[in-house]
């Protein structure tokens, strides 16, 4: 999905995710890259799942809001993820969430809740692996401690569904390129693992 906010930074990561879908779960899917659709587009209502990322903060205009609460009221699903746990992003996506549905509010994702289990025919995602940057002193390496942790998901429900999953921690970056030391976020095969779970539950909204 486009927006100002870095729609296409970290170009190769869907594809990659898509690629989970072919080479793990054997499911046959255009793993192609596509450039992102606008709010606006006609087509948009087409699309079951809509899927964005990035590391800087955006607004929508009007015209993007009521698009994406049309796409939304009529059954759609978004998963927004913070590339390098941009929190600018993640704000952004709260606040536009928030200018579209006034009564709306994200909460975290239980460690039970059934999209973190195989119950859709995805991967047991409870505990995963999260990279956390630290500080250093001038002149030092840059080390990233390895957590193991329970995911930190966001969820936006309208009328007892869920329309809107919010990754705070990066998934793209460990997608495209693998995990860098200065994104806080998941080792690339929990972050795959994590972003089938989202879609596979999307699917299911």
């Amino acid at each position: 999905l486009n927006h100002g906010g870095g729609a296409d930074d970290a170009t190769n990561a869907l594809s990659n995710l898509l690629g989970v879908f072919e080479k793990q779960l054997e499911m046959k899917v255009d793993s192609s890259h596509q450039p992102p659709v606008a709010a606006t587009d006609p087509k948009l209502l087409d699309y079951p799942i809509l899927f964005m990322h990035g590391r800087r903060a955006f607004t929508w205009s009007e015209g993007e809001r009521k698009a994406i609460k049309t796409y939304l009221d009529r059954g759609g699903f978004l998963f927004a993820d913070s590339i390098c746990a941009s929190k600018e992003f993640s704000d952004a996506v709260r606040a536009e969430m928030k200018a579209i549905y006034p009564d709306g509010q994200f909460v975290r994702i239980p460690t039970t809740h059934q999209l973190l289990s195989t119950e859709f025919h995805g991967f047991d995602v409870t505990t995963v692996t999260l990279r956390d940057p630290q500080l250093r002193e001038e002149g030092d390496a840059l080390t990233a401690k390895l957590v193991k942790t329970a995911p930190l998901l966001e969820s936006l429900d309208l009328g007892g569904r869920t329309a809107v999953i919010l990754s705070p921690y990066d998934i793209s970056c460990a997608l495209e390129k693998g995990a860098s030391l200065e994104c806080k976020g998941y080792i690339p095969q929990d972050a795959a693992r994590i972003g089938a779970n989202v879609i596979l539950y999307g699917l299911q909204q």
